[in-house]
């Protein structure tokens, strides 16, 4: 009788989404090392899947890293929606400001990938990650809890653009 084949690690990708499995395992990977520990090839040997096989999804790393933000983007904002969103003694802008400090604190290879790395300013206006961005920026606009934001922002459509791209490359917790 013939030896059983090997089977796959549990935390191996088997048939799904592979764009979706790459992207939540370079999250992880961020998380832990920041940018600079992504290597497409690694993440493939990781979920199981050929070398060519990311490469259907993301023409290069760089793409990869762009989802990879977006997606971060996403789950901060569903963080921040939450601290603005729920009853509260303390200001809307003094919750954002804490989940904002408490997510870079506890997340901190994550911030460093959204907020210091190169990736955002690169980002095309009207990008899935220029979008998720946006909306963190639209977000401390409405923490602000003034009526002339909205105001501020009909008059002048382009000054979100505007101040989050000037404010975004100084934010950073290291």
């Amino acid at each position: 009788m013939s030896p059983r084949p090997a089977r796959k690690p549990l935390n191996t990708y088997h048939h799904g989404d592979l764009r979706d499995a790459l992207v939540q395992a370079a999250l992880a990977e961020v998380e832990l090392g920041g940018p600079e520990a992504i290597s497409i090839s690694a993440l493939a040997k990781k979920l199981g899947v050929s070398q060519p096989a990311p490469y259907k999804h993301f023409s290069d790393r760089e793409s990869l890293l762009t989802a990879v933000t977006a997606e971060a983007f996403r789950q901060f904002n569903a963080i921040l929606r939450q601290s603005i969103g729920k009853p509260s003694k303390r200001s809307k802008l003094s919750r954002l400001a804490q989940a904002t400090l408490d997510f870079g604190l506890r997340r901190n290879g994550i911030y460093r990938l959204m907020f210091a790395s190169r990736i955002m300013a690169c980002a095309p206006k009207g990008s899935e990650l220029h979008v998720a961005a946006m909306e963190t920026f639209e977000l401390l606009l409405e923490s602000l809890e003034a009526p002339a934001i909205g105001l501020l922002t009909r008059v002048f459509p382009g000054i979100t653009d505007f101040v989050f791209s000037w404010l975004q490359p100084g934010i950073s917790l290291k």
